[in-house]
C-alpha cells in the first residue's frame, strides 16, 4: 500500500518525545510513500508547522516541554494551520482525556501503545479528510475567481471594478489625494471581428490584458469593461501623469501585433482620460468620473483614433474652449487637453 495526496507524496510532521517511537513511525510512513519530519518536544511544532505546511500532524500528548493539547490548541487558533488534521497519540486512555483533545480540534485519537496497522489505517483516513478539503479549497478559489474576473482575460470583471473605484474614490475623498482614470478601448474592433475572426478579437483582448499585467500597480483597480473596452484607476496620479500613462499604453499596443491566417496585424486604442481632485471638485460619484472619461474616449474616436484624450471633470460634453493639441515625436497620434 502507497499513501498519496493525489499526484505527491504526503507530508507528515511526528512529534514525540520518545526517539524509539518517532523512529518506528518515521520508518514505518517513509515505506508507504510519505515525506517525514520529526520533533522530539511540542516547543517548536507552530513554527514549523507554519514553515513546512504537512498534510497531517501526529502530536504526542504527553511532553516535558509543551503538551500536546496545548500545542493542538495553538494550532487551531492560526488561521493558516487551523485546517491541518491533527491525530493525537497518548497512553492516557480516560475518556475525559480523548474527549478534551477533540475538543480542542484534533481530527482522531490514537491510544499508546498502538497497532501499527490500526495508526496507519487513521492515518490514511486523515489524509483523505485533507485531500477533500484542499480539492475543496480548490474549487472554491476557481468559483471566486470566476465570479470576480472576466473568463478571457482574467482581469478583474465589471462588478468587481465598480467596488474597487468606488473604494479608491472614497480613499481619495477621505485622504485628499488625486486619483486619474483611463477608459480605453481596441480601434476598430467590429473590424477585426468580422476581417479575421472572434479567435482574433480574443487574442487581441488578451494582449492588452497582458499589456496592463505588465504595467499597473497592485493598488491600481483595472477591468474589462465591457466588449473591447477597459478602465484603469491611478490613485495619486495627477492629470499629466495619467496622460503620460495613457499614452504609454497607447504606445506599448501600436509596438504590438498579433497573427492571423493573413499575417501579422496591427492594433491602435483610443484613451479617454481625466482626473478627480477632492479638493478642487469636491464630493463626486464614480459614475461622473467615468462618465467623462467615456466622453473623453469618443472625442479621441471621432478625431482619428490612435490617440489619448484628456477631459476636465464638469466640462460639458461638445465644449472645446481651451482646446491644446500637442503632437508626439511619432507624429501619427496626439494628446488633445479640454480644460
Amino acid at each position: 500500500m502507497t499513501l498519496s495526496m493525489g499526484s505527491r507524496p504526503p507530508k507528515l510532521l511526528v512529534v514525540d518525545d520518545e526517539q524509539a517511537i518517532l523512529d518506528l513511525l518515521r520508518r514505518r510512513l517513509e515505506t508507504l510513500g510519505c515525506e517525514v519530519s520529526v520533533l522530539t518536544g511540542g516547543s517548536q511544532v507552530l513554527e514549523t508547522v507554519q514553515e513546512q505546511k504537512p498534510d497531517l500532524i501526529l502530536l504526542d500528548v504527553m511532553m516535558p516541554d509543551l503538551d500536546g493539547f496545548t500545542v493542538c490548541q495553538t494550532l487551531k487558533q492560526d488561521p493558516l494551520v487551523r485546517d491541518i488534521p491533527v491525530l493525537l497519540m497518548t497512553a492516557r486512555g480516560e475518556v475525559e482525556s480523548r474527549v478534551k483533545g477533540l475538543e480542542l480540534g484534533a481530527h482522531d485519537y490514537i491510544p499508546k501503545p498502538f497497532e501499527t496497522s490500526e495508526l496507519i489505517a487513521r492515518v490514511q483516513a486523515a489524509l483523505r479528510v485533507k485531500q477533500l478539503q484542499d480539492q475543496l479549497k480548490d474549487a472554491n478559489r476557481q468559483l471566486e475567481r470566476l465570479a470576480t474576473s472576466d473568463a478571457l482575460t482574467d482581469l478583474p470583471n465589471r462588478r468587481t471594478f465598480d467596488h474597487e473605484i468606488y473604494l479608491a474614490m472614497e480613499r481619495s475623498r477621505r485622504t485628499g489625494q488625486v486619483m486619474s482614470v483611463i477608459i480605453f478601448d481596441i480601434d476598430e474592433f467590429k473590424k477585426i471581428n468580422d476581417t479575421h475572426g472572434h479567435q482574433v478579437g480574443d487574442d487581441a483582448l488578451r494582449l492588452i490584458a497582458r499589456i496592463l499585467g505588465g504595467r499597473r500597480r497592485i493598488s491600481d483597480p483595472v477591468a474589462r469593461y465591457g466588449g473591447e473596452e477597459f478602465v484603469w484607476v491611478l490613485p495619486g496620479a495627477r492629470d499629466d501623469d495619467a496622460v503620460q500613462v495613457a499614452e504609454w499604453l497607447r504606445r506599448s499596443v501600436a509596438e504590438m501585433t498579433i497573427e492571423t491566417l493573413h499575417g501579422r496585424l496591427p492594433l491602435t486604442v483610443s484613451a479617454g482620460v481625466t482626473t478627480y481632485d477632492p479638493a478642487a471638485h469636491g464630493p463626486m460619484s464614480t459614475a461622473t468620473m467615468l462618465e467623462t472619461a467615456d466622453l473623453a474616449l469618443r472625442e479621441a474616436k471621432r478625431a482619428g483614433r490612435d490617440r489619448v484624450v484628456y477631459r476636465t471633470l464638469g466640462l460639458e460634453e461638445g465644449s472645446t474652449e481651451g482646446t491644446e493639441g500637442e503632437e508626439e515625436d511619432e507624429g501619427t497620434a496626439d494628446i488633445t487637453r479640454y480644460r
